[in-house]
């Protein structure tokens, strides 16, 4: 199993900036969390002190968004399936 291990240089690279976005993106699904929580003061002063370097908040934003369209995309065709199978 791949470690999340901060690099030893304390630069945030391409590759880790990413698994961070993504696992922002699941927790933030996961646990139902509004899309503004991203924005708020609290997670930014986190992101901060964790990873300093880590900017991407507009990406997080526009991941939610879409994995949130997908979601309602799926659920309306899970809907419709059923609507077709009755």
């Amino acid at each position: 199993m791949k470690t999340f291990a901060a690099p030893t240089d304390g630069r945030c690279d391409a590759d880790r900036s990413e698994k961070i976005t993504l696992l922002i993106t699941k927790m933030t699904a996961g646990d139902l969390l509004p899309l503004c929580f991203v924005k708020g003061k609290g997670f930014r002063k986190l992101m901060h002190y964790t990873e300093p370097e880590y900017t991407k908040r507009t990406t997080v934003m526009s991941q939610l968004k879409l994995s949130l369209m997908f979601a309602n995309v799926c659920n309306l065709n899970n809907k419709r399936l059923k609507c077709c199978t009755l």
